[in-house]
């Protein structure tokens, strides 16, 4: 009868009414994970956000960087160029003072052997003249003696004449 449909229809209602709530305890429970979910992204996206900044610093720090090692190896490269360079004249210098120097010697040594060749040839000159002087008074000398000896002769030979005319 009636009051069996209405015990039918209650539970019904009753099953409805809890099946409702159960529904929106879980849509309840849904729309709070949404929010959750919701501030989780939010988090996360603020999260990324500082990556991409912090990731944008640390780039342009990296450039930074790069140009700043760029810069100090160009400078060393010119430093070291300056460094060759300053090497190679003073290389050059150096060559420029001893061929100077050589030079200056070659000259010095020619001067001296002419200076030397030219005492030679007049101590050359005066001992020949010496000589010359000294073979002349040998030659008077010698024709001094040969006069003597002329004039012993003759004497001898008037005296040796002398003796053979007493003789006979």
């Amino acid at each position: 009868g009636p009051a069996g449909r209405w015990a039918t229809w209650s539970r019904r209602l009753l099953v409805v009414h809890n099946a409702r709530e159960e529904g929106e305890r879980r849509a309840s429970v849904v729309e709070g994970d949404m929010a959750s979910l919701s501030a989780e992204l939010s988090r996360l996206a603020a999260q990324a956000d500082d990556l991409r900044r912090a990731n944008s610093a640390l780039e342009a720090a990296n450039m930074e960087e790069r140009r700043r090692v760029e810069f100090i190896e160009a400078r060393a490269e010119a430093m070291r160029m300056d460094e060759s360079r300053i090497v190679e004249d003073k290389l050059q210098n150096l060559q420029l003072r001893l061929a100077a120097e050589v030079q200056a010697e070659a000259s010095r040594s020619a001067q001296r052997e002419r200076e030397l060749r030219r005492e030679l040839e007049a101590q050359y000159a005066s001992e020949i003249a010496e000589i010359s002087e000294r073979e002349q008074l040998l030659r008077g000398e010698l024709q001094q003696q040969l006069a003597k000896g002329a004039c012993a002769e003759s004497m001898v030979k008037v005296q040796a004449q002398a003796c053979f005319a007493e003789a006979e």
